[in-house]
């Protein structure tokens, strides 16, 4: 299909070349094969989404689009820093967002509390190796956890809240 930009002018024709496509279509069965074969664990909610936890955040994997043809790895951090913290907050998603290709980074406060979260979506419309979605999976997780590593300097004393009241 040919989309057109620019005031309806000929764009770029962005169909596969050939026929179709020989790769796998993205489920999150393989992406589970993909945690699996890390040895993260890992549980599934009754719309069929995965989530995993890690020391630092959590994360959620969802297929999403028409045809289930987009990833969609989210990740939040544990910390909740309090909401008068947000300028600081988002100065620190611009600093990541500007400085780093992926994750999408945001703040937003809930409930007069931070939630700091990362995002990266891939659009596999025309599917995906087994070898390209491991290194999507794996690639998100460990810099969202490097994001989240990060803010333990920033909000120490979120940071802090958090891990005490783990211990309990």
């Amino acid at each position: 299909m040919t989309v057109g930009i620019f005031g309806g002018k000929k764009g770029f024709d962005v169909s596969p070349s050939g026929s179709a496509s020989n790769l796998p279509s993205l489920t999150l069965d393989r992406v589970k094969k993909v945690l699996e074969g890390e040895s993260f664990s890992y549980q599934v909610d009754s719309d069929g989404d995965v989530f995993a936890r890690w020391e630092s955040g959590w994360f959620v994997f969802e297929a999403v689009g028409e045809k289930k043809e987009i990833l969609t790895i989210r990740g939040q951090w544990y910390a909740r820093p309090p909401a008068i913290d947000i300028v600081r907050a988002v100065d620190a998603c611009n600093d990541w967002n500007r400085d780093k290709l992926w994750p999408k980074t945001y703040a937003r406060v809930v409930d007069d509390q931070i939630r700091l979260c990362t995002e990266h979506n891939v659009d596999y419309e025309f599917g995906v190796s087994d070898e390209q979605l491991k290194q999507h999976v794996i690639c998100t997780v460990q810099t969202s956890i490097s994001f989240f590593e990060s803010l333990e300097s920033d909000f120490p004393h979120a940071w802090d809240t958090y891990r005490a009241s783990q211990e309990d």
